[in-house]
Formats: C-alpha cells, sequence, structure tokens
C-alpha cells in the first residue's frame, strides 16, 4: 500500500531537506541540471558528493580567475588596460569559450540542462584548470606586473570569468552572485539582471587547430609521465621535448617565441620538427634551475645574492 512504499523510500532513499541542510540550495541545483529528467531521478548519498566536488571545482576555478584579477584592492578592468592583440594560445581559448556558449545556448533552449551543464563542467575542468591556468601560471606570477603578457592573460581571464558567470547564473545563482559583485563597474544590481551571453560562429579553422594541438599536448604528457614514473624528473620543467607535428600545426608552434612555446608544455625547452604524425621525445633537461620561477637555463645571472634567470633578472631590477 501507499503507507508500504513510503517506508521503503524513507529506508532506502534520501532525505531531501537533510541533502538541503548538509550541501545547500545551489549544490542541490548543480544536482537537478545534471540528471536526465525523462527517465527516473537518481539521488543518493555517493552522486550528491559527486556534485559536491563538481561544485568545488567549479568554485575553486572561479576562486583562481578572480584571485589573479585583483589589481591591488580592485579587481582588473579591462578598459584601463587597452591592448591591441591577444597570443596565439589566448585567441584559441576564447575560440573554444565561444563554442561552448553555443553549445550552451542551444542546448538550454530545448531544456536539456544535463548537456548544458556537462559542457561548462568539461570547460572548465580540462579546457581552464587543466591546461590555460595551469600553463599562464608562469605568466601571472614571475612577469612584470604591467607586462604586456600578464595583461593578454588577465584580458582572457575576465572575460571568461565573466561570460562563464552568465552562463552558470540560472543554475547556481548564488554562488554567481558572489562572482558578479567581484566585478567593477557593475550597471546592475544583480548577476540575474545580465542578459545571457550571445551565441558567436564558431571559428572552425581555430578550433581544428586547437584540437590538434591538446591531441599534441596529450602525446607529450604521456612522453613526461614516463620520465616521471621512473625518476628521472620531477616536474615537467626538469625535462626538454622534441616534438613533432604536421605543418599547419608545426609552423604556428614555431612562430611562437621559444619561452612561449616552453609555457604551453611547462617544459624549459620544446623544440618543433614537421612530420606526418604527432609525437614527443622528452629527456631530462642539462640546464641549471631559476630558483623564482623554476625553469631551467644553461645559464644563470647573479642577481643580489642569487643567481635567476635572464627573464626573472629583468623583472627583479624592475
Amino acid at each position: 500500500g501507499k503507507g508500504e512504499k513510503m517506508s521503503k523510500s524513507k529506508g532506502n532513499g534520501i532525505d531531501p531537506l537533510k541533502m538541503m541542510q548538509v550541501y545547500g540550495a545551489d549544490i542541490m541545483r548543480l544536482w537537478a541540471t545534471s540528471i536526465d529528467y525523462t527517465s527516473d531521478a537518481r539521488a543518493s548519498e555517493d552522486i550528491f558528493k559527486g556534485n559536491a566536488e563538481a561544485y568545488r571545482k567549479i568554485r575553486n576555478t572561479f576562486k583562481f580567475i578572480l584571485g589573479n584579477l585583483a589589481d591591488g584592492e580592485t579587481m582588473f578592468d579591462p578598459k584601463k588596460y587597452p591592448i591591441q592583440s591577444l597570443s596565439w594560445i589566448d585567441e584559441l581559448i576564447l575560440a573554444r569559450l565561444h563554442q561552448v556558449t553555443r553549445q550552451v545556448k542551444e542546448a538550454m533552449d530545448v531544456y536539456n540542462f544535463s548537456e548544458a551543464t556537462a559542457h561548462l563542467l568539461s570547460y572548465m575542468t580540462q579546457d581552464l584548470s587543466s591546461f590555460y591556468l595551469d600553463i599562464t601560471k608562469d605568466i601571472l606570477y614571475c612577469e612584470a606586473k604591467a607586462s604586456i603578457r600578464r595583461i593578454q592573460v588577465q584580458h582572457v581571464l575576465y572575460e571568461v570569468a565573466m561570460t562563464l558567470m552568465k552562463l552558470w547564473t540560472p543554475i547556481m545563482p548564488f554562488t554567481m552572485e558572489e562572482v558578479f559583485q567581484q566585478f567593477p563597474q557593475r550597471s546592475v544590481i544583480s548577476s540575474q539582471l545580465l542578459d545571457y551571453p550571445s551565441a558567436k560562429q564558431d571559428e572552425t579553422t581555430s578550433l581544428a587547430i586547437y584540437r590538434q594541438f591538446m591531441e599534441l599536448k596529450e602525446i607529450a604528457n604521456r612522453a613526461l609521465e614516463t620520465l616521471r614514473s621512473t625518476n628521472q624528473i620531477g616536474s615537467a620543467q626538469e625535462a626538454t621535448l622534441a616534438l613533432t607535428a604536421p605543418m599547419n600545426l608545426a609552423h604556428l608552434l614555431k612562430a611562437l617565441p621559444a619561452r612561449e612555446r616552453n609555457r604551453l608544455f611547462i617544459v624549459s625547452d620544446a623544440s618543433l620538427k614537421e612530420g606526418t604524425t604527432l609525437a614527443a621525445d622528452a629527456k631530462p633537461s642539462m640546464g641549471q634551475k631559476c630558483p623564482r620561477c623554476w625553469n631551467y637555463f644553461p645559464q644563470l645571472h647573479a642577481f643580489e645574492e642569487h643567481t635567476v634567470c635572464e627573464r626573472c633578472l629583468g623583472v627583479l631590477k624592475g
């Protein structure tokens, strides 16, 4: 009977009120948008723990971005720091952001919330946390505060954070309101009053190059992991890479300054040659470690009681 069904539900299921008290409204909403509502909704303690972990990743990613947009006691304002252009990888990460915006908007328009959530989580974990935010730490932490390259990255982070905040607002309004309050020159009192991002046309060529580059990046990571597993290196910065890529990608990577190319793979040196397939050969670096940026170089330069690389020497001298 009815009483028997309720008893089973109470014994084998979960208490929604308890879950709300433990995890909060935004994690409950994240769970609601991550399930397929056309089938029976699955809910358990483990599922909510998984959503809590996803929420923690989202929140920590925003925290990292906002922390690196700090400009003294205020937030970075792109209008105060105009730039003429962005770096190659900056353009690619924004092209990927525009693709995600379109994918999310198309999914939301047909009420496919789980697909929209999956696209957002994939971008934040794979494209940002595991890649772009990782490779730009050297720029954000070690370049001069007012350097053009650092300001370029801040422009990207500003657009990424603003766009993702708008895309996440219908799903996690409380958390995104916290993010919104960090931005300068707010024209409205709440993130929920902002227009949803408009979907731009996919940049097909850029996205194809980006996918190919990420394949090369994965191959390089496996080569580095082999060195790490045999205790030949600790961090990737202790290694050098000899990379092989097809003509289009090889030319683009060769055109980058050496330091920028090395950053993309977080190694001390990354050389390129053309080939028919993607390949990477990793070896331990024979250089000396710069104590400021932790990269390895053939030669370091004296500064007071330390020896640092040429870039760090220039920054320290101001």
